[in-house]
């Protein structure tokens, strides 16, 4: 073989070689962006556009992931947690920086549990979750500016409410009044323990549903408290017909006094209600 036909071949085998390592690396390329999808863009991003190292990079990462013995949580332990993030839905709707605080101490225990390795948490998160991680970000960078400004949030009132002191009934002597109503405040001054209790679950209910459909959370909570306010009316209702037939009831010109001071005192009593409801 003559000296133009040996430099012929290595030119070939030179020119093939580079076109698969081409093509390697477009293959290579195209897995990565499957796999880490929205993360992929960052990181290349990050390294300005550079795909060798943000390929070099991913990858490093994948083998991170596949050194980590990860462990499944027992049922037991997993109700656990699923508890602890209902009881933060429902925070939320009170108190949201709290709540995403909670979230955040919440998580970082499970992924604790489970064996992510606390350098390079995330790095080996975005190998199984990289759909997920841009939230994720999002919701630590406010949380990270909510605990540094120290923000102030609306804090409402939860349901049902502790008695106030300065309820108009405080100023009432206790001998006078009619019998107590249920323990708690507003609603349950007029309803008994089985409807406080219902309601108090259903809006439970409400609240832990905020997070996912604010919008369906905030008109099962009107269609709740028309039907609690329907109780309560109804409630009412009742009491004042008690009124008109009980024992201290004017009945007549032939009422004493001793009947109508009682009557007057029962009317009272639920005017108080009505007014510290």
């Amino acid at each position: 073989m003559s000296t133009v036909a040996v430099l012929l071949v290595v030119l070939l085998i030179a020119a093939a070689a580079a076109a698969a390592a081409i093509v390697l690396q477009r293959l290579r390329t195209r897995r990565l962006r499957t796999r880490f999808g929205p993360e992929y863009e960052r990181v290349l991003r990050s390294h300005g556009g550079d795909v060798r190292r943000t390929d070099r990079e991913l990858a490093e990462r994948l083998a991170l992931r596949r050194g980590l013995r990860l462990t499944g949580l027992p049922e037991a332990e997993r109700e656990r947690f699923t508890t602890s993030i209902r009881g933060i839905q429902v925070l939320f709707v009170e108190d949201p920086p709290r709540a995403a605080a909670e979230a955040e101490r919440t998580l970082q225990s499970l992924l604790d549990r489970i064996g992510y390795p606390s350098p390079g948490r995330i790095e080996a998160l975005s190998v199984d979750h990289a759909r997920r991680l841009p939230a994720y970000r999002t919701a630590r960078e406010i949380l990270g500016r909510a605990e540094g400004a120290g923000a102030d949030t609306d804090r409402r009132v939860p349901f049902p409410r502790q008695p106030d002191a300065s309820s108009p009934r405080a100023d009432v002597a206790a001998a006078d009044l009619p019998d107590p109503p249920p323990a708690g405040d507003g609603f349950g001054r007029w309803l008994d323990r089985q409807q406080v209790a219902t309601v108090s679950a259903e809006w439970e209910t409400v609240q832990a549903g905020f997070v996912d459909d604010p919008a369906d959370a905030v008109r099962r909570a009107d269609a709740l408290v028309a039907r609690a306010a329907d109780l309560v009316a109804e409630a009412v209702r009742r009491r004042r017909e008690g009124l008109h037939t009980g024992p201290g009831t004017p009945a007549g010109p032939d009422a004493g006094t001793e009947e109508l001071r009682l009557a007057l005192r029962d009317y009272r009593g639920v005017l108080d209600r009505l007014l510290a409801s």
